[in-house]
């Protein structure tokens, strides 16, 4: 590689990384607050820190993001004791398994280390910069669990040709202690991978109950420290905790206009209804939300076309793996489009990430396999990204003038950061 060339793809790592740094410290200040998961969550990681329970004063020991996931939060606390300490470290912990998650896959592909750090970096900064930012990217400061979920998943899928029961644990831990709601992306790969194996019936289930104990592991490991902490009794209350909020939150949600309902009027009322978020997005917003979703699904066919007529080349487990995320993908889409309630974003960020991590393994795919040369192509993209962050970051000053509710929330147990528990 030409020392010209090494200088300009370190120039863009470094700026393009200190650019996404400025966006999202402001954003962690500017942002509202979130009183019911928000600050849950931090309290959930900061007690656990503290006395080893994972409890918060909300929800008490349920929750529906698990220490793997909300740990950065606690660290955050402890450092600056207020919630921009807390955001910060959930964004520095996001973006540094995100990078390290992008350097891997993108060495997996043959790239050397220089090509490989700007990729991911790059990458990173082109999902939280305007217009072409996924959305609600900025969840993970709020510490909600999503992407941290996604990039355990990742790492475990990485894992999965070489070492498959470190895999399905790593999946176990990013579900019981991360966030349930990617089971059917889990059991959708693990799937994926027995059936491209093409065992027989007899081995075919016997792998798979393997593979459900291997699962179930970080559950049970979790019930065991419970019961070290506390005793039996007290696992049982976790589970009827955890269950009875689940339920209740269920019928807390519940807007006016009806679900479960899989007919084209029924979607028309839901996308036109005030009770759900849909109505309030941007064209832009609804347009990745279709293209991240339908458009990834739609990717993966033709990749597999291509794939069967032998202009691409994958593995047998890529391909029952893209095929069997896909159906994950139109799993969330009817669930979301159908079933959930309100239709909030972060519902569906299961299917947008699956998406993206979709399209970026296929548009590689592709490169592969062209004859054409397409790095000045991503070189002067890369420029440009450069060029969007930093006209984004002379909009706005890093911090906000006036004290931000990130920077008063100083007592996790008080007012100050949730006015709607403690009154």
């Amino acid at each position: 590689m030409k020392p010209l060339l090494i200088c300009f793809l370190i120039f863009i790592a470094v700026i393009s990384s200190v650019l996404s740094w400025h966006n999202m410290i402001y954003q962690a200040d500017s942002l509202p607050s979130f009183y019911k998961d928000e600050v849950a969550n931090v309290q959930d990681a900061v007690s656990f820190f503290a006395n080893g329970v994972y409890k918060n004063d909300r929800y008490g020991l349920a929750y529906t993001s698990g220490i793997a996931v909300t740990w950065p939060s606690a660290i955050g606390w402890y450092i600056g004791h207020n919630m921009l300490a807390s955001r910060l470290a959930c964004a520095f912990f996001s973006w540094l398994f995100g990078i390290l998650l992008g350097f891997w896959f993108f060495r997996r592909n043959k790239y050397t280390s220089l090509e490989s750090i700007t990729a991911a970096v790059c990458l990173w900064g082109l999902t939280i910069t305007t217009p072409f930012a996924l959305p609600y990217w900025f969840g993970f400061m709020y510490n909600l669990g999503e992407l941290n979920t996604i990039i355990l998943i990742v790492f475990g899928l990485f894992l999965l040709s070489k070492h498959p029961m470190l895999s399905t644990f790593i999946f176990g831990i990013s579900l019981w202690q991360g966030k349930f709601i990617y089971s059917p992306l889990v059991w959708a790969i693990l799937l994926g991978n027995i059936f491209s194996q093409k065992l027989s019936t007899k081995r075919m289930l016997t792998s798979f109950l393997v593979h459900i104990v291997v699962f179930l592991l970080p559950l049970f490991i979790w019930m065991g420290w419970i019961f070290l902490r506390f005793d039996i009794l007290m696992i049982k209350q976790w589970l009827f905790d955890e269950l009875s909020w689940l339920n209740s939150n269920k019928a807390v949600h519940a807007p006016a206009v009806s679900s479960m309902k899989f007919s084209l009027g029924a979607l028309k009322e839901r996308l036109s209804s005030s009770d759900f978020e849909w109505v309030s997005y941007t064209l832009g917003t609804k347009m990745k939300n279709l293209w991240f979703s339908f458009g990834a699904i739609g990717a993966t066919l033709m990749g597999l076309i291509m794939a069967k007529k032998k202009i691409l080349s994958i593995s047998d487990r890529e391909k029952w793996i893209s095929i069997m995320a896909s159906i994950g993908i139109g799993f969330y889409s009817v669930l979301y489009f159908f079933i959930r309630p309100y239709m909030w974003q972060r519902y569906f960020h299961p299917a947008i990430y699956t998406g993206f991590g979709l399209f970026v393994f296929w548009f590689l795919k592709w490169i592969r396999k062209s004859s054409l040369n397409l790095k000045p192509l991503f070189y002067a993209a890369a420029f440009f990204l450069i060029i969007l962050q930093g006209i984004s970051a002379v909009k706005h000053p890093i911090l906000q003038p006036k004290t931000s509710y990130a920077r008063s929330c100083t007592d996790l147990y008080s007012a100050k950061c949730d006015p709607t528990l403690y009154k």
